[in-house]
C-alpha cells in the first residue's frame, strides 16, 4: 500500500460472534473509535455457534468479496475450550485478514501456497481487540503498509482442518448442510461452480424425505411466501430457504442433514 493509498483511509471492518445488545459490541466500538478515529469503520456483529468454524467460514464467504480493496478485516472469533488462543494475518484479493488460527481461514481460502503470519499474544489477558489486533493494525499503519513479513512472523505450520466434499457421481450429487443462520437458511458444501459444471445444462430434482425442489431459484420471492426453495446466494454455496419461513424449523432438519440432488436429460 503506498502513501496515496494511506491517505484515503482504508476500512476497518469488525466482525464479531456477539450480537449489538451485549456490552461486549459496545465497548468494541469504543476501542476502535479511539484507535482509529480518522479510519471509516463498518460492523458486522453476528451469532454464530461459539468454536464453529464451518459457520464462521460460511458467513465469511458471504462478504469476503464485498469489500473494496486495502481494506482491513478484524475477525473477532470465539474458539471453543479445547482450542489454543493463536491468531493470525495474511493478504489476499488485496485485503488483509486477521482473526483466530483455529481453521475457518484455510477452509475459505483453500490454499496451501497462502502465507499467513503470526499476530504475537504475548501481552494476551482477555481480550483479543484491544491486546492483539489493534496494536497489530496500529503496526502496520505506523510502518505504511509493509509487506506483512517485514512486521510479523511467518507461520509455519497452520490449523488445516479437512472439509467436507460433496459425493459426486455422473448424475448425482450428494451434499450436507454445514450451516444454519439465524433465520433457518441451510447452507450445504456445494459451490455454485461445482454444480454447474455437474449439472452442464440438465435438468434438476433437489430432494430429501420432506420435500423436492426442481429448479434452482435466482431470488427468494421466485417462489409464493411459506414455499421451499434452493438458491446459491452470497458466498455462492448451495442454500435451502423457505420464502418468509424457518426452513430449519419447519423442515426438521439439522447440520449435518443430506440433500441429494439429481441431473436428468
Amino acid at each position: 500500500m503506498d502513501s496515496n493509498d494511506v491517505k484515503v483511509m482504508p476500512i476497518i471492518h469488525y466482525w464479531s460472534d456477539f450480537g449489538v445488545e451485549t456490552i461486549d459490541f459496545t465497548i468494541s466500538q469504543g476501542l476502535l473509535y479511539k484507535a482509529f478515529p480518522t479510519y471509516q469503520q463498518a460492523y458486522s456483529p453476528s451469532k454464530l455457534k461459539k468454536g464453529s468454524i464451518n459457520a464462521q467460514f460460511v458467513y465469511f464467504m458471504q462478504f469476503r468479496n464485498a469489500f473494496p480493496a486495502n481494506t482491513i478485516h478484524i475477525c473477532h472469533l470465539s474458539f471453543s475450550s479445547n482450542q489454543p488462543r493463536r491468531y493470525v494475518i495474511t493478504h489476499q484479493f488485496g485485503q488483509y485478514f486477521m482473526g483466530p488460527d483455529n481453521g475457518f481461514l484455510h477452509l475459505a481460502f483453500e490454499n496451501e501456497d497462502i502465507q499467513y503470519y503470526i499476530l504475537e499474544n504475548s501481552e494476551y489477558k482477555n481480550n483479543a481487540l484491544s491486546e492483539i489486533f489493534i496494536p497489530s493494525i496500529q503496526k502496520m499503519v505506523n510502518a505504511n503498509f509493509p509487506p506483512l513479513e517485514t512486521l510479523f512472523r511467518l507461520k509455519e505450520v497452520m490449523v488445516r482442518p479437512i472439509s467436507i466434499k460433496p459425493v459426486i457421481t455422473q448424475n448425482q450429487i450428494r451434499c450436507n448442510c454445514i450451516y444454519i443462520d439465524f433465520i433457518g437458511n441451510l447452507y450445504f458444501n456445494l459451490t455454485k461452480a461445482v454444480y454447474s459444471e455437474i449439472c452442464n445444462g440438465r435438468k434438476v430434482k433437489i430432494r430429501t424425505s420432506m420435500f423436492t425442489i426442481d429448479k434452482i431459484s435466482n431470488d427468494y420471492d421466485d417462489v409464493p411466501e411459506g414455499y421451499i426453495l434452493a438458491i446459491f446466494s452470497w458466498g455462492e454455496y448451495l442454500q435451502i430457504a423457505q420464502n418468509m419461513g424457518n426452513a430449519s424449523s419447519n423442515l426438521g432438519m439439522t447440520e449435518n442433514a443430506a440433500l441429494l440432488i439429481d441431473f436428468y436429460e
